[in-house]
């Protein structure tokens, strides 16, 4: 039976407000707590993250499957999924590392490396906790529920970047802002593109996995003397890596294009989440499979192939409506608390 998905946008909102603050309040209770760092990323990712999406889908009536774009996708799609987020990371990367010299020159930047001497001693186990639980539970929450929820009152660009945003703000981390902000918007367009959330699940676990390895062998600069020569490297030399990450993005830009002109090319270019005008009948979409659509037409779902809807009269209704004041309020207050604590 199809669901009205009426209110999810607001939902979306309030939801992401609300897991924002508890997500900060019960990890500063953790940390007083001293509990072990195993649980405190579990509580975080699982309870805090994960779970409460699928919560809220089943309050509100929702099909899980088709909300979360739960569909499969082929290998080939997989390798998409990886090439394309290989390429962004030059292009995030370096607009991260600008923001980064910019804070530094202003001295507003300090170093920050994450305990993975505490959570394990061995690259399977930090790959597990860091970069597979959140692949998995943040892009349920954040192109799951809230990129879904926003696709339904927003154009599909302004969902994919405002979801992007709010991913990168999620993060609570002014230094580290630019590089999850850049990825969000990809992991977003992928998903939107191919109608599997498996995509970006992909694309997050392979740059979790990249971070994991460079921080597990890297040299350690965790003395105060090494963190402040590596601050004022930055100061000193920052400008000239800035330039060069530039010119690389461009090239890696280029390429980008190329390869997700190629990968939007073997999917529908019809969307589902969005009504349809067939014969001037109104329908909504509900799947979107390569040779065919899914529509519900009186309460009913009926499926219509492509080469049927060459011979009618139809049109795609992408409805865009402006944010409500409750809205604003909202991820508004999520930005004062990011902002909080990215200079704690």
């Amino acid at each position: 039976m199809y669901k009205s998905n009426k209110g999810m946008f607001f939902t979306a909102n309030l939801s992401y407000m609300i897991l924002g603050y508890a997500f900060i309040g019960v990890s500063i209770l953790m940390q007083m707590m001293k509990v072990d760092i195993h649980v405190h990323l579990l509580v975080g990712q699982f309870l805090i993250i994960f779970l409460p999406p699928f919560l809220i889908m089943k309050g509100k009536n929702q099909n899980i499957k088709r909300k979360f774009r739960l569909n499969k996708i082929s290998i080939k799609t997989g390798v998409y999924a990886i090439v394309i987020t290989l390429l962004a990371l030059p292009v995030a990367y370096t607009l991260n590392f600008t923001m980064i010299y910019i804070l530094a020159k202003l001295n507003l930047y300090t170093l920050k490396q994450l305990p993975l001497n505490d959570i394990s001693t061995n690259i399977y186990g930090l790959i597990a906790f860091i970069a597979l639980t959140p692949a998995i539970c943040e892009e349920i929450l954040f192109r799951g529920f809230i990129f879904s929820s926003f696709s339904e009152k927003l154009s599909p660009k302004k969902a994919i970047v405002l979801s992007g945003i709010m991913f990168g703000i999620f993060h609570f981390e002014i230094q580290n802002l630019m590089l999850p902000i850049i990825l969000g918007i990809v992991f977003a367009w992928m998903v939107y593109v191919s109608d599997s959330i498996f995509t970006s699940m992909i694309g997050h676990f392979v740059f979790n996995s990249i971070g994991v390895i460079l921080m597990a062998t890297s040299s350690n600069i965790e003395s105060a003397e090494n963190i402040s020569d590596s601050i004022a490297f930055i100061k000193s030399s920052g400008s000239i890596y800035v330039l060069v990450g530039l010119v690389i993005s461009v090239v890696f830009l280029a390429i980008l294009s190329v390869v997700m002109k190629k990968f939007k090319r073997h999917f529908n270019p019809i969307k589902s989440g969005y009504p349809i005008v067939i014969n001037e009948e109104k329908m909504d979409i509900t799947k979107v499979e390569k040779d065919r659509i899914f529509v519900v037409y009186n309460g009913e779902e009926k499926k219509i192939k492509n080469e049927s809807l060459e011979g009618m009269s139809y049109d795609i209704e992408n409805e865009t409506k402006e944010f409500s004041n409750w809205n604003i309020i909202f991820i508004a207050s999520v930005i004062i608390l990011f902002v909080f604590m990215g200079f704690l």
